[in-house]
Formats: C-alpha cells, sequence, structure tokens
C-alpha cells in the first residue's frame, strides 16, 4: 500500500512538473514553430519560480525554472550610449570617401571605380567574415566582440592616417578600409544581442532601434563632417577645375597647382586624424567600462540558453519564413545603404548637384531616419506586436518616395532642390524606420535560436546587396539613373514578401509569463526584495 501511494505521489508530481514547464519542454528543442506552439498552448500554466533559473536538457526536453527577480540596471544605457558611438563612427569611417569623392578624385587623380571600391570593402568584409563574428558573439560574449570591433576600427583608421605620402596613399587608404569594414558585422547585428542581454522586453525593440539607427545617423554625420573638414575644389576653385570633370579626363590633378593639390591633402589627412583620435578614446572606453552582461538579468530570455552555433544554424537553413523576412530585408535597406553612400555621383550625375548640396541631403534624410526608427520601435514596444502591418505600410511609403525621387531625376515632374530634399528626407525617414523592426521580427520568429547569428544572417543578406550595387557602379560607363530605379525596385519587392510572411512572438511570449505571475522588472536602486 505504501509503495502503490508512493508512486502515485510521484507520479502526480511528475504530471505537475511536466504541466509547470511545457513552454519550454518536448517542442522547444525541435524549431521554432513547435516552440511558438507549445507556449501559447501553455502560455497560463502556472510556472514555480524558486531560485536562479535553470535549463537542464536530455535528449528532447528541457526542464527550466524561472527566476524570482529580474533588474533593470542604469547602466544598461551607458552601454547603450558606448556601443552606439562606436556604430556612428565606424559608419562615419565606411563612409568617409563618398562625401569627399570630387575633391578626392581631382587630389589623387581617383576614379569612381576607385571610390566605389574604398566603399565596397565593407560589403566585401561583412560576407567574407560575418558569420565568425556572428559565433563570436554567441559563443564568446558581447564584451569579446565589441572590444574586437572596437580596436579592429582602431587599426583601420590608424592605417589610414599613416604619412605615406600623397602618391601612395591609396595603399593605406585601401588597407585601413579592410580593417574598419571588419569592425562593422559586430556593430551591425549586435544590436538585438545588446537589447536582449540588457533590457526588459518593454524596453528591447527601442533599445534595438538605438543602436541599429547610429550606424545610418553616422553615415549622415559623415556628410556633414566631410565637406566641413575638405573643401569642394569645384566651388572655390572653378577657374583652376572645370566642373565637368569625368572619368574621360587624364590626370586631372595635373590641372591643380602643387601648392594647392597639398592643401586638399592635409585637409584629407586631417580628417583621418579626427576619425583616429575618436576611435581611439571609443576603445579605452569599451576596454575599461563594457561588462558582457548584467550581474542579474534583466529579463526570463536573457537568462535562458539558446540553441548553440550549430543547431541554430541548421535550424535557419530550414525555415522558409526567415528567409522570406531576411530577403526582404536584405535587398531594401542592402540597397539603401549602398545608395545612401553614392548620393553625390547619383545625383551630380543626373541633376547637377554638387558635393555640399549632396552632403546636407545625406545628413538630412539618416537624420529623418533616425527618428523615424526611434519612433516607430516606440509603437512596436508599445503595442507588443503588429511588427508586420507597419513593415508593409513603411516599405510601401518608401516605394512612393523612391518613384517621385525617379521622377526629378528624370525630370519627369518639375525639378527644384527643395523636392529633392523632401523626397530623400522621406525615403530615410520611412526605410531606416524598419530597420529595429526587420531585426525584432527575426529573433522573435527564430527564438530560440541566438540572436546573434539570427540577425547577423540577415545583415549578410543586407551586405551582398549592398556589394551586387557598388560592384555594378564600378563598371566604366554604367553611369547612375539605373541606381534610383534599383532602389525603387528593393523596397517595392518587400510587400509581396512582408504579405506572406508569418508573425510570430515566441520571445516575447516567454517573458510575458514573468508579468501574469506578478514578478516586476525593477531598476537598479529600488527596493528589489521579492
Amino acid at each position: 500500500m505504501k509503495a502503490d501511494r508512493r508512486q502515485a505521489d510521484e507520479s502526480t508530481r511528475l504530471l505537475s512538473e511536466d504541466h509547470k514547464v511545457g513552454i519550454l519542454g518536448r517542442n522547444s528543442s525541435e524549431d521554432p514553430d513547435h516552440y511558438a506552439s507549445a507556449n501559447r498552448y501553455n502560455r497560463h500554466a502556472p510556472t514555480e519560480t524558486a531560485g536562479p533559473i535553470e535549463l537542464l536538457s536530455s535528449g528532447k526536453s528541457s526542464v527550466c525554472t524561472v527566476h524570482h527577480h529580474h533588474v533593470a540596471y542604469a547602466q544598461r544605457w551607458y552601454i547603450l550610449l558606448l556601443f552606439s558611438m562606436l556604430a556612428i563612427w565606424s559608419a562615419a569611417a565606411w563612409n568617409t570617401w563618398g562625401p569627399i569623392s570630387d575633391t578626392s578624385k581631382v587630389v589623387f587623380n581617383w576614379s569612381d571605380g576607385d571610390v566605389a571600391l574604398l566603399t565596397n570593402w565593407s560589403f566585401i568584409t561583412m560576407v567574407t567574415s560575418g558569420m565568425f563574428f556572428s559565433w563570436m558573439m554567441d559563443v564568446k560574449g558581447l564584451r569579446l566582440a565589441t572590444l574586437t570591433s572596437a580596436l579592429l576600427l582602431f587599426i583601420g583608421t590608424g592605417i589610414r592616417a599613416l604619412p605615406v605620402g600623397i602618391d601612395n596613399v591609396i595603399w593605406s587608404m585601401n588597407i585601413g578600409m579592410i580593417f574598419v569594414g571588419l569592425s562593422n558585422p559586430i556593430l551591425l547585428a549586435g544590436p538585438p544581442l545588446l537589447s536582449s542581454v540588457w533590457f526588459p522586453p518593454h524596453q528591447r525593440t527601442t533599445a534595438t532601434a538605438i543602436a541599429s539607427q547610429c550606424s545610418y545617423l553616422g553615415i549622415g554625420m559623415s556628410y556633414l563632417v566631410g565637406p566641413q573638414v575638405v573643401h569642394n575644389i569645384y566651388t572655390e576653385h572653378e577657374s583652376n577645375i572645370s566642373s565637368d570633370y569625368t572619368d574621360d579626363i587624364g590626370s586631372t590633378n595635373e590641372s591643380l597647382p602643387p601648392k594647392l593639390r597639398q592643401t586638399y591633402f592635409s585637409q584629407i589627412m586631417e580628417l583621418m586624424y579626427i576619425e583616429l583620435a575618436i576611435c581611439a578614446a571609443l576603445l579605452i572606453c569599451v576596454f575599461m567600462s563594457f561588462p558582457a552582461k548584467p550581474p542579474t538579468p534583466p529579463s526570463n530570455t536573457a537568462e535562458i540558453q539558446r540553441k548553440d552555433f550549430k543547431q541554430g544554424a541548421l535550424i535557419l537553413v530550414r525555415k522558409r519564413q526567415f528567409w522570406i523576412l531576411g530577403f526582404a530585408y536584405g535587398f531594401s535597406m542592402g540597397i539603401y545603404g549602398a545608395w545612401s553612400t553614392m548620393l553625390d555621383p547619383i545625383f551630380e550625375e543626373t541633376l547637377g548637384v554638387k558635393q555640399l548640396t549632396t552632403g546636407w541631403i545625406g545628413v538630412t534624410s539618416n537624420i529623418a531616419g533616425t527618428i523615424g526608427g526611434l519612433l516607430f520601435a516606440g509603437c512596436v514596444d508599445y503595442l507588443g506586436g503588429k511588427m508586420r502591418c507597419l513593415l508593409m505600410f513603411l516599405c510601401g511609403g518608401a516605394s512612393l518616395a523612391c518613384l517621385w525621387i525617379i521622377c526629378l531625376s528624370h525630370r519627369w515632374i518639375t525639378f527644384n532642390i527643395e523636392s529633392l530634399y523632401a523626397a530623400c528626407i522621406l525615403y530615410g525617414f520611412l526605410v531606416n524606420a524598419t530597420v529595429p523592426i526587420f531585426y525584432e521580427m527575426a529573433v522573435e520568429g527564430m527564438y530560440p535560436v541566438a540572436e546573434g547569428i539570427t540577425t547577423m544572417v540577415i545583415v549578410l543578406l543586407n551586405q551582398s546587396s549592398g556589394l551586387v550595387y557598388i560592384s555594378i557602379k564600378m563598371i566604366p560607363g554604367v553611369g547612375s539613373q539605373w541606381m534610383n530605379w534599383v532602389a525603387f525596385a528593393s523596397v517595392a519587392v518587400c510587400l509581396p514578401l512582408l504579405f506572406i510572411y508569418k508573425e510570430r512572438h515566441n520571445r516575447l511570449d516567454v517573458d510575458l509569463l514573468e508579468e501574469e505571475e506578478e514578478f516586476p522588472i525593477t531598476d537598479e536602486g529600488q527596493d528589489n526584495k521579492a
């Protein structure tokens, strides 16, 4: 009798425990779709909250108990600021040459292809090294990954600042741009991981938006800083240099007096020194005060172990829904990112707009995009979903803005500079706003696959699109008008892709268990007693 009673009690206990942890049970180790089904089915199941989290795996089952308490540290805003500053200056260093291409081509006797190659190194290094840096983020942690990125950025800007002489500078600039490009993968793909590690669920999309939009803010800053430090030869010395300069003209710098050529070379090197000094300061800050994670996690999912790197990669390869979303993001943002670095040659050839004006167009459109990203990310955090519908609205609006730019470029409608500003600002505002939403929708749908590899794969698709786009520009005589048409196609194709995508919130559903059981997330410094 006693033996039977003990056996019955044990069976009851096991069944109860299985009910409590069903959300992370047998289906969680298979794929995100099965995981989501189990999650929704057991969403209101009672959850035992005793002690720190433990994730025990055996075969195809996992057992999890949830932490009593989570803390959102004030330090998270400093970490976000430091990461964002790195993203800004990495993007500014990458886009050094587009805003000053007129002057650089004359001083160094470069062609459009030479300028495009300097920009293209970021895409090349991203495609070739992205998976390695994804592994570093997911396996080695956020501190080592961010420190590595800061170090590579410092090395790259340092090589560009070497005093090799005006005739050898093309070698130092290309080598430096390779290292600058190697700093980009972590800073482009890292925002969702940073927000997951440091921020509570209701702030994650906003944190992702801030960190991811800073890359585009950096591109905008390069259009502001570059022309202010390196002056436009055509504007200052129309009598010396013809504004009709093209690649067909030979050694254009021979018509520039040596003293004047040296003056502009000094301005270019001054820009290199400014970027080097800022990147050196950021490297020191990251080394001194950038921890891998907070002492206490901010959410349930922040402390749950993700799929290992290889298993997560295999899940992504098999998921058709992931590739639908990835291609939508890769086409739209890869082309926009490359297009925004080529504003000077595009608008100079099609509309005769000069370097300083295109610089201000780049600044304002990227600032508008940053504002748009923060605004719509806040909407996602407030609504807790509806990301697909919001993306379709943004991509539809961006398509119309691109058509406006095309009509102006072909002069199918009356052209004026105010209309060009308005069209580019609208395009930047809408398309940049999609970035954090794409990121969050990807990691939500693929959870429990790690954030690093999920984001890195879609960023690789982004960079691959940009690589092809810029490489075509390197072909002599290819022109620039086609670049606006490709930009339009890249956002228009998102609409059918997003229409067939099935939105899921696997990660958010796990974190909602915490709110339903009323275990609050507190700010550091408040009473943290259970």
